[in-house]
């Protein structure tokens, strides 16, 4: 049986080629995360399922082994008695149900609808869907629930609101997926890091606690991605995959999530990053201004890990590299901490989501050219 990382549902009645042009873009969209062929990565029910249909129906097996199930919402979705039993199998071989719908804060959910019409064209959610569902309107553009997805593709004065949508969602449907495997005997599961990105939202913290196996090897780490995780651990996640698919997985060094009792953090901050011969710093839209806890910037925090890591690399002369996401551009020096004003001059490399294989792999080529060098 094939693993697919989702399930495109959508009422027969609502099908247009809106709808088979946003399967293919989403299907892009996460191939560029992954690595996986777009042609491989997603399945389009279209409600193929019937009353009755034997057990081994490809669209069954097809529910049974995604990952993620994503309902297009539209009044015509309500009615149709192949959605609510696509949802009823996926649902009875998933771990669901952690709702309300559309007031979460999770992202474990392994169902997102998407509103494919006005949230204001939609009825009452049934209670058992609203139990089952998530979905955060408040992390996208208010033109989305307004207008819609279908409005946001078809009209040329959306295509900005369209694309960031992509970008918004793709990141949420590659940390929720990632982390949610369906484990089928016919097919290997990569257990490589297919995506060890922590729970998403989670910001680095102030008060860390890294088991001895999982301190940098001083002798293999030789490219450091520093980011902040509430701002860009989507793009940092996807650019891990491509880099460790390009350079091996050992040469690149990405996380500090634990530091073992009784250790001094900054010393192994320290090791990790001068263990590098370049860091790459993703900085997207919400890097320079992140809060702590307090309502304080983290940057102004002499401990604050980001901080760290890139003050430890320019002190040390190794070459950082600010890759920019999200159209976040690079912070002038006077908005920086004094010990990071360096970074305000050093020249900074964009990733589109738009291009990004081109993209990652001109950054590629310019890693390989420091690592040529330094040694």
């Amino acid at each position: 049986m094939k693993e697919f990382w989702f399930y495109l549902s959508c009422a027969q009645a609502d099908w247009e080629p809106h709808l088979e042009g946003f399967y293919h873009d989403l299907s892009r969209s996460l191939g560029e995360r992954t690595g996986i062929p777009e042609s491989d990565i997603g399945y389009f029910g279209i409600n193929e399922i019937k009353a009755g249909a034997d057990r081994t129906d490809p669209i069954i097996n097809a529910l049974k082994s995604s990952r993620v199930f994503i309902p297009l919402f539209t009044p015509a979705y309500f009615l149709s008695e192949d959605c609510e039993r696509e949802w009823r199998i996926f649902r009875s071989h998933h771990k669901v149900g952690t709702g309300p719908f559309l007031t979460s804060t999770s992202h474990n959910s392994l169902i997102m609808p998407i509103l494919w019409v006005p949230q204001s064209d939609l009825p009452k959610l049934p209670a058992s869907i609203a139990s089952d569902a998530h979905f955060q309107l408040s992390e996208f553009r208010e033109s989305y629930p307004k207008n819609g997805l279908r409005q946001l593709m078809a009209a040329d004065s959306f295509r900005e609101e369209y694309q960031d949508f992509l970008l918004r969602f793709g990141d949420w449907l590659y940390q929720t997926a990632a982390e949610n495997p369906v484990h089928v005997e016919e097919i290997p599961i990569d257990r490589d890091r297919a995506v060890e990105s922590p729970a998403p939202v989670k910001e680095k913290p102030s008060s860390p606690t890294v088991t001895s196996s999982e301190k940098p090897d001083e002798e293999a780490s030789k490219i450091f991605i520093s980011y902040r995780r509430n701002d860009s651990e989507g793009f940092a996640g996807r650019l891990f995959d491509q880099l460790s698919s390009h350079f091996g997985e050992e040469q690149i060094f990405m996380d500090l999530d634990t530091i073992e009792a009784g250790e001094d953090f900054i010393e192994v901050i320290e090791k990790a990053v001068s263990s590098c011969s370049v860091m790459i710093a993703v900085i997207g839209r919400g890097w320079l201004t992140c809060p702590d806890e307090a309502g304080q910037r983290r940057l102004d925090n002499p401990e604050d890990f980001v901080r760290l890591e890139i003050q430890i690399a320019l002190q040390r002369n190794i070459r950082v590299i600010p890759v920019l996401v999200q159209g976040a551009s690079i912070p002038k020096s006077n908005q920086l901490p004094e010990v990071l004003g360096k970074l305000a001059r050093r020249n900074a490399f964009e990733l589109s989501s738009t291009r990004w294989r081109y993209d990652v792999e001109s950054l590629i080529e310019i890693i390989e050219k420091v690592l040529r060098r330094s040694k």
